[in-house]
């Protein structure tokens, strides 16, 4: 069992109304990767800068960061901060740096991955690491507003050549223009996706694949600190339960699901990273458990 993951390694500079951190460890990758940690052995295909000093992070997880390349500059660093209810990220800097000149190549002992995670980051650049992999079991794609708004061809193009096409309702929209995310997600499944999955935030997300629905609640917690790389939290959760499936199927997308959803929900408890990097699989087994009574979903396992 592998995942290999694509997308950023970043610093990011975060004000929350109760928090705040500088150069803090981020990036779609490292979120997803710590997350897929948790269930199964990661790779990780990114670019740093010469200022990045947080590989600690990666060999406590067991992370493999030698496609984790070293560009001639500074690190990707995003600032930025939240307010009220921290439904949405506002920006103050974004400063690309080496990201600019990021060319994936994804290391010979990762190319026979089984499964494939390409988090959020230029849809150019999402497809050619997907081909570089030889025949994966399952390729997961994540994408934002900017890609779809900007590089629309590019997303579509990419899209084709992924088992589950992962998005938050807002962007389901967009991609679409449709109106409703039930209106929305047949219009998706066109495109060339077997699966869907949307992310509703605090309201838990949604699968389709045409013909069976699957819908998963949130975890209640009582205090958000930092809504930062929940979504990436997620979508590396799902990936590592799936990374352990023969087959996709229903119950092995809801268990992936809700998984997802349990780590995410650790993640927004603490700034940064935190409060994924403090999660063990004990815990994680306990709120499964925990998650279950709540959701009225009745016995399972891990």
């Amino acid at each position: 069992m592998s995942v290999l993951i694509i997308g950023t390694v970043a610093f990011d500079t975060i004000e929350t109304p109760t928090n705040q951190g500088t150069r803090l460890l981020g990036g779609s990758a490292t979120y997803a990767s710590m997350a897929a940690s948790l269930f199964t052995d990661v790779g990780v295909v990114s670019v740093v800068g010469h200022d990045f000093d947080q590989y600690d992070a990666f060999k406590t997880r067991g992370i493999d960061a030698t496609g984790v390349a070293v560009g001639d500059g500074d690190t990707f660093h995003w600032s930025g901060y939240y307010t009220g209810d921290m439904a949405q990220a506002m920006t103050r800097q974004t400063d690309l740096n080496v990201l600019l000149a990021f060319d994936p190549q994804v290391p010979a002992d990762w190319q026979s991955a089984k499964t494939v995670f390409c988090a959020n980051v230029d849809p150019v650049l999402q497809k050619k690491a997907i081909q570089q992999v030889q025949s994966p079991a399952c390729v997961v794609l994540d994408t934002m507003n900017f890609w779809i708004e900007h590089k629309r061809e590019a997303v579509l193009a990419v899209i084709p050549l992924v088992d589950i096409l992962v998005l938050n309702d807002q962007e389901l929209m967009q991609l679409t223009g449709a109106s409703s995310i039930m209106a929305a997600l047949p219009i998706a499944l066109s495109y060339g996706a077997r699966h869907i999955i949307v992310k509703k935030g605090e309201h838990g997300a949604l699968f389709y694949d045409g013909n069976q629905f699957c819908v998963v609640p949130a975890f209640p917690i009582m205090t958000a600190v930092d809504p930062t790389g929940a979504g990436d939290t997620f979508a590396g959760g799902l990936v590592g339960i799936l990374d352990q499936l023969d087959t996709i199927n229903l119950d092995g997308i809801r268990r992936a699901m809700v998984h997802g959803t349990l780590l995410a929900a650790n993640t927004v408890q603490g700034l940064g990273t935190q409060g994924l990097a403090s999660v063990t699989p004990a815990q994680l087994k306990t709120e499964y458990q925990t998650y279950h009574r709540y959701a009225g979903l009745g016995a399972d396992i891990v």
